[in-house]
């Protein structure tokens, strides 16, 4: 099908590239030599370049946490339906892809669907359909290896299809919620809202497509999942993903404590007022307990994350993690991590998981003395709240934060 993509070169160049200078910006050093780097130039390198996982082809259903009502919107319009359980949809949603396409890759994206639905508000059953229609649900086409475009979104990949290409399937999979929640449909100036808008820009006539017969596909998708959900919320789906831990406990003014277990009986060494929370005196904590390896990290507070890096302290699989507040503001960091559960512009909720801490075995490069988890958040300067993670700039009211989430742990 053809399409009608907005091409924005600047911010692809600025995806694709972020950190050409770091990588061939050196100079040459003698065999032996060691060269001293600030902190700063250690921060910029461990931080603030954007790191990739390059040819990922299996999908991960772990990155959401699903469950409790959800969305706004009618169940057969363009943006996220509202609906009473959104882990029901996502199950409903997998239970559709297994019976439709058995070998399909997209099965254990059903999470991903409904997640990517509600951070662009976009109708998750709409883009299944298109998935379906483009690309049999990813075992067709240019969704296969090495493209993963599982929507066809026409796009200059440097390849000569006339297509775009993603690192993974549920790369491609985001696209599309990308793509029909911007300019050229839901967003401004289309400002989109019904399906046959959207449909009319993403499979035109004018371009040999049966427009008509693909709306009336997407309507009997949307009737056969959409219609058949039950009315009621199940609580025992008020978790994440199965297989993982439990959602943190949010308190009224919206935070969460950032480690499990949350419980004070856990041994942590907190509050600050008692212990030292951080090693070096500075505003930051630096949280730790017995056995707190592999220990469930949660995000303190709604908001988007930032740079995930990979290879915190150049430990591969020792990772770190920004997090921009839409609550307060603020730029968290987190450090000594494992098993990232989130990508940078994920949208996450306070309580959500989003790692884990480090495991022992990385070693002291990547967490220090012992395991542990470190927060911090950036200072304000200049009215302006700067990014988390830098040793000279860290806000005070962090620690005073940590100490009252401890504070209000049960026993």
């Amino acid at each position: 099908m053809m399409k009608k993509v907005l091409f924005l070169k600047y911010k692809a160049m600025q995806l694709m590239f972020p950190s050409i200078a770091l990588f061939f910006g050196f100079t040459s050093v003698s065999p032996g030599l060691a060269v001293a780097i600030s902190q700063s130039e250690l921060h910029s390198i461990y931080n603030d370049s954007v790191w990739y996982k390059i040819g990922q082809s299996t999908p991960d259903d772990s990155l959401f946490c699903l469950g409790g009502p959800g969305g706004s919107g009618p169940l057969y319009g363009p943006f996220f339906p509202k609906v009473a359980d959104t882990a029901t949809l996502a199950q409903y949603i997998k239970d559709y892809i297994s019976t439709t396409r058995p070998d399909s890759p997209l099965i254990n994206l059903a999470s991903a669907y409904v997640g990517y639905g509600q951070q662009y508000n976009v109708n998750p059953v709409l883009v299944l359909a298109i998935t379906q229609k483009e690309t049999s649900l990813g075992t067709a086409g240019y969704a296969n290896p090495p493209k993963y475009n599982v929507g066809n979104i026409r796009g200059d990949s440097g390849d000569g299809t006339g297509f775009n290409s993603y690192s993974g399937y549920q790369d491609g999979l985001k696209a599309i919620f990308e793509l029909i929640s911007g300019p050229l449909y839901l967003g401004p100036p289309s400002n989109d809202t019904t399906i046959a808008q959207v449909m009319r820009t993403y499979a035109p006539p004018s371009d040999n497509n049966d427009t008509v017969g693909y709306i009336k596909f997407i309507m009997d998708i949307m009737k056969r999942i959409l219609g058949s959900l039950p009315e009621g919320s199940d609580p025992a789906n008020n978790l994440c993903t199965p297989g993982s831990s439990p959602p943190g406990t949010v308190n009224t003014d919206g935070y969460a404590f950032p480690v499990g277990p949350q419980t004070k009986s856990a041994g942590y060494n907190l509050p600050c007022g008692k212990f030292t929370c951080h090693w070096d005196g500075s505003p930051a904590a630096d949280i730790i307990r017995p056995n707190i390896d592999g220990a469930p990290v949660y995000a303190i507070t709604d908001g988007e994350i930032g740079r995930v890096n990979p290879a915190y302290g150049g430990v591969p699989g020792c990772s770190s993690i920004n997090l921009a507040s839409s609550l307060d503001g603020y730029q968290y960091w987190y450090g000594h991590l494992q098993n990232p559960l989130v990508r940078q512009g994920d949208i996450v909720r306070a309580g959500q998981k989003i790692a884990e801490v480090a495991r022992s075995s990385f070693g002291s490069r990547c967490w220090g003395g012992t395991p542990h988890l470190h927060i911090d958040r950036g200072c304000i300067v200049n009215g302006i709240k700067q990014p988390g993670g830098y040793e000279n700039c860290r806000d005070p009211g962090l620690v005073t934060l940590i100490d009252k989430l401890w504070s209000e742990l049960p026993n």
